[in-house]
């Protein structure tokens, strides 16, 4: 790899430009833009304002672009057609499509399915979690993100807060809490065995899914990591437009590292 990024993803070079499973077969590189406009007009009446407007349209345009992106890893409309990268259910739920150019509805190919949808019935309990974890599991290779909905965060969280009814599971390990008002919830992320728990807005509805970041991971071309192209008027127009650019897609090298769970509570 050319480099590892802060995040899990990675940019590779166009010459490394294999899937680094599928034997051979090139990475089918996905495209996104984002464009912003900036009327003139607007420059001329803020000279000498507090707003930085390019600043501001920049900031309003990675937001657009976060978005865009989001849904697409997550499959979500409009990000969810044949031109976009390949989604996280797309990998990880679906058990008979064709991706990364190998059909997995071919018996011959059942080393590139993930395991078995979790069926969850409206519940989502530390047992019903453990099970499709395990499924996960190989040796000391263990699943590290563990996603859902923030409704469904929720629902799993209460499973860990002390109640009237329960103690719960909440573990102190300094005596300063002594001298602290009562913690009544978990204050940050929390761990389920060794995968963070995130609640994710764009995570579909009812179900949760189980992943290892060192097999899938969205994977960026060096040459067109969140480009940008410079300020310019088109003719005619008193406007300067500029657009941000990515190719990327997302890699699973090994799907059988992770699970989806469905029915969850919504």
């Amino acid at each position: 790899m050319h480099q590892v990024l802060p995040s899990i993803g990675r940019t590779v070079e166009p010459s490394q430009s294999l899937h680094p499973a599928a034997a051979g077969l090139p990475i089918l590189w996905r495209f996104y833009r984002q464009s912003l406009a900036l009327p003139i007009t607007d420059v001329i009446l803020n000279r000498g304002g507090y707003l930085n407007l390019v600043k501001a349209k920049y900031e309003i345009a990675s937001a657009s672009f976060l978005q865009k992106l989001s849904r697409a890893l997550w499959g979500t409309s409009p990000q969810n057609t044949s031109l976009d990268v390949d989604s996280i259910p797309s990998w990880l739920k679906l058990q008979t499509n064709t991706i990364a150019g190998i059909n997995r509805n071919l018996a011959a190919n059942a080393f590139w399915k993930p395991q078995a949808n979790a069926l969850l019935g409206g519940t989502i309990t530390p047992g019903q979690l453990e099970d499709m974890y395990q499924s996960t599991v190989f040796a000391y290779d263990e699943p590290d993100i563990l996603t859902m909905t923030n409704a469904c965060y929720s629902k799993f969280k209460q499973n860990y807060i002390p109640t009237a009814s329960s103690q719960g599971i909440i573990r102190y390990i300094g005596e300063d809490q002594d001298n602290k008002p009562p913690q009544g919830s978990l204050r940050n992320h929390f761990m389920f065995n060794n995968a963070l728990v995130l609640p994710d807005r764009f995570n579909p509805a009812t179900e949760v899914y189980l992943m290892n970041s060192k097999y899938m991971y969205p994977c960026f071309h060096e040459a067109d990591y969140f480009t940008v192209d410079p300020f310019i008027k088109p003719s005619n127009q008193r406007v300067i437009v500029s657009t941000m650019y990515v190719t990327l897609q997302l890699i699973n090298r090994s799907p059988r590292m992770g699970a989806a769970g469905t029915g969850a509570p919504a």
